[in-house]
């Protein structure tokens, strides 16, 4: 990587990757007064399924249909 960019913090590691550490870009950005928050994994496919359908209104018993049906992964 660039030095400067290594001095400056700008790379960092994902540690819960799949398949082992993960360097990745951090922000580069720098604002007094301010800490900086590493970057965390995206959520997985279909992570937060049963959450966002349940916040829509459907019942436990209309997700577990669906899943069961290959419409979401839950």
């Amino acid at each position: 990587g660039d030095e400067q960019m290594e001095i400056n913090g700008v790379f960092t590691e994902l540690r819960d990757a799949p398949g082992g550490p993960l360097r990745t870009v951090s922000n580069p950005i720098t604002v007094e007064g301010s800490e900086k928050v590493a970057p965390g994994m995206p959520p997985a496919v279909g992570e937060h399924s049963v959450e966002i359908l349940r916040s829509l209104g459907y019942s436990d018993e209309t997700i577990a249909e669906m899943v069961r049906c290959g419409v979401t992964l839950g």
